[in-house]
């Protein structure tokens, strides 16, 4: 059964308008980074490619033929997607539930008492293996195993999130290098992983990978919906990464990008802050 992440973005506050000659300091950047047809034409086209087909009736049957057989090519394949994405879902569910239910019973533990009544729950030990035992290193291992599914994009996201919570940076950042090379960059769930991977590289310092994978969701969500809400983030931290390479032009460059999306929410208003105080300090 899937479920839908979700993505904790620290919220920011509007600070004060930078002063002539501002540069962001490494420390400032460290912060953020933690926070962070024409229509005549084809009738046209259309006319003459009937009065073709007209006059050559054998290779009219022939191209049908073609199309015919492309096409039951590619409903057998996704068919065949469809039920390898059924197997993979199946197979991870158990896992998938028993580590959810685990981790909602010590989110419930952490929360905030509501009108004097005492939350239930666990309460977390601290120990990635006393709390979940092999729950985490299953979701990795699945992941691994169906990288090239969405189910297995799933898991790496859960598995890397446990990773990264209980501070085992090195092990979040070595499963999600194993499995970005096997994701569908064009899905939404293969979008997430490459904007994971490239987040924890760029935690590590490692701006050179992070500038990859960040460039990998770009050129693959390039005009796609499921990767419209994913745009914003990834050129906002590709312009953290320029700057901490000394790539201010091109910094500069992505802060733009970002703004020009026009989208309401902290990303576009992070940008925003970002491009000015760089204008003002070049």
């Amino acid at each position: 059964m899937e479920r839908t992440p979700s993505t904790t973005t620290s919220g920011s506050t509007s600070p004060q308008a930078p002063k002539a000659n501002t540069k962001l300091d490494n420390s400032k950047l460290e912060g953020e980074l933690a926070r962070m047809n024409d229509r005549d034409g084809f009738q046209e086209v259309a006319l003459r490619a009937a009065e073709w087909l007209g006059k050559n009736s054998y290779a009219a049957k022939v191209l049908v033929g073609l199309a015919l057989a492309a096409g039951l090519g590619f409903v057998g394949y996704q068919k065949l997607l469809d039920r390898s994405e059924k197997a993979a879902f199946e197979a991870l569910y158990p896992i998938e539930s028993a580590y959810q239910q685990k981790r909602d019973a010590f989110e419930q533990a952490e929360a905030p008492q509501m009108g004097g009544v005492k939350t239930e729950g666990t309460k977390a030990s601290g120990d990635l293996n006393k709390d979940y035992g092999q729950l985490v290193e299953d979701l990795a291992k699945f992941a691994v195993q169906n990288s090239k599914t969405t189910a297995g994009a799933h898991a790496a996201l859960m598995a890397s999130e446990a990773y990264l919570k209980y501070g085992k940076t090195d092990e979040a950042q070595k499963l999600l290098s194993d499995v970005v090379g096997g994701v569908r960059a064009k899905t939404l769930w293969g979008g997430l992983v490459l904007l994971a991977h490239g987040n924890v590289l760029a935690e590590a310092d490692k701006c050179d990978g992070a500038l990859a994978s960040y460039q990998k969701l770009l050129d693959a969500g390039d005009g796609s919906a499921s990767h419209s809400h994913l745009r914003g983030e990834a050129q906002l931290r590709a312009g953290l990464c320029l700057e901490k390479l000394g790539q201010k032009d091109r910094a500069i460059e992505m802060y733009k990008k970002t703004v020009e999306l026009k989208e309401r929410g902290g990303v576009v208003e992070r940008a925003r802050t970002l491009l000015r105080a760089l204008e003002l300090g070049t």
